[in-house]
């Protein structure tokens, strides 16, 4: 007689494969469109912020963890109100994270990593960060011309001023 066995079946994905998996995607997602991605820490929580390369203080989301959920990325105000439509008719979990004082005002969670929600949210932060690189850059522009002109004032200035211990006539 023969022992036949019953074929195994494949184990489910545990919780914590899930949620390893979903900050895996959400990371590479946000490298996929220029974003270097940096994992930090603060007390126990770790968390992956995304920034543009070069760019040490234009952080434009961060990856954390969900208790809930599997993971959540944290956007700013912007970024949001580009994707808001988008969370409401598919009635998304989001949590209002502005009292943290990490820099952004709302977290959306996903559940699994092939979450429908991830892309148009990911691409939501990165085009409000992108908006607000742009103004940092005009801005960063404007203060070297402004220092520039400063410098040629200054220059200008030194030549014509005189000096009292000197009887010379004033230069033109």
């Amino acid at each position: 007689m023969v022992a036949r066995h019953m074929p195994r079946k494949k184990p489910a994905i545990g919780k914590r494969e899930l949620k390893r998996m979903t900050r895996t995607k959400i990371q590479s997602e946000l490298e996929a469109h220029g974003l270097e991605c940096e994992n930090m820490k603060a007390g126990s929580i770790e968390y992956t912020v995304a920034r543009f390369d070069g760019e040490p203080n234009q952080i434009v989301a961060a990856i954390y963890g969900s208790i809930k959920g599997c993971a959540s990325l944290w956007m700013k105000e912007s970024a949001f109100q580009q994707v808001r439509p988008i969370l409401l008719k598919h009635d998304a979990v989001v949590e209002d994270v502005a009292m943290f004082r990490r820099g952004f005002q709302w977290a959306v969670h996903f559940d699994k990593p092939d979450s429908q929600l991830i892309m148009p949210c990911v691409e939501a932060t990165v085009n409000a960060g992108r908006e607000r690189l742009n103004k940092t850059i005009t801005r960063r522009k404007a203060d070297e011309r402004r220092a520039t002109e400063r410098v040629a004032r200054e220059a200008k200035m030194a030549e014509r001023k005189r000096d009292w211990k000197d009887d010379s006539p004033v230069k033109k």
